[in-house]
């Protein structure tokens, strides 16, 4: 009878153990914040169809129609947005329709069509077209133009050739910025990685190879 109640007790103590000792149930997922729901609802504005209605308006004898077109294709970054940009780019009969559409195209940072007509752009017989694309290769950033920038040094027109000197300035000031940052990035990845072999009884890690663009913080940065 002893053993029996000892048995018992055991059997009673287990339970209890295991019932501390299992994995608790995860709770719930909290339901997801009233907006969410409501926006994975929301639609585009434009449908396919309305898209192609609107860039026929990009044809239309007001230059005004055909501006806001274009700049609401651009915004809805349409499919239509880019082949439309770049012919009104080149053959629109409004100058400076022309020169607005180069303030949509430097919101396609890194496209390499949208780079290749912005600079052919620097050879147009429009001067106030060619100001145009240089401020927009200064905006996107556009490092792989520097050449052809350099080469409206010689402009017939003195503002241009004066806004081609001032963008490569300035495109020099945000590279060396960026490799700047890049370096001093790369210096603090290796300051926590010797801290952490210090920390791990191997002071004399050696850290990796110093980055030639960091040994060398004015390098050409073309």
């Amino acid at each position: 009878m002893k053993y029996f109640f000892l048995f018992i007790l055991f059997i009673v103590a287990g339970y209890f153990a295991f019932q501390e000792l299992k994995p608790k149930p995860l709770p719930p997922p909290l339901p997801p914040p009233p907006i969410l729901s409501k926006i994975s609802t929301m639609r585009p504005l434009l449908s396919p169809d309305d898209e192609q209605k609107i860039a026929k308006s990009t044809d239309d004898t007001n230059k005004k129609v055909r501006w806001q077109a274009l700049k609401l294709l651009a915004n809805e970054k349409s499919y239509l947005a880019l082949p439309l940009l770049f012919e009104h780019l080149e053959h629109d009969p409004s100058i400076s329709l022309r020169i607005r559409i180069f303030g949509l195209l430097s919101q396609y940072k890194g496209n390499d069509a949208v780079l290749a007509h912005v600079v052919a752009a620097l050879t147009d017989y429009n001067p106030d077209i060619r100001l145009a694309a240089l401020k927009a290769l200064d905006e996107m950033r556009a490092y792989s133009a520097a050449t052809a920038i350099t080469a409206l040094a010689k402009d017939p027109e003195g503002p241009v050739r004066q806004q081609a000197l001032n963008v490569l300035n300035d495109l020099r000031k945000k590279r060396q910025k960026e490799i700047d940052d890049a370096c001093a990035e790369w210096r603090r990845a290796v300051e926590a990685r010797q801290a952490q072999a210090a920390q791990d009884g191997n002071p004399l890690a050696a850290p990796p190879p110093t980055p030639e663009e960091c040994a060398k913080p004015q390098f050409n940065p073309w």
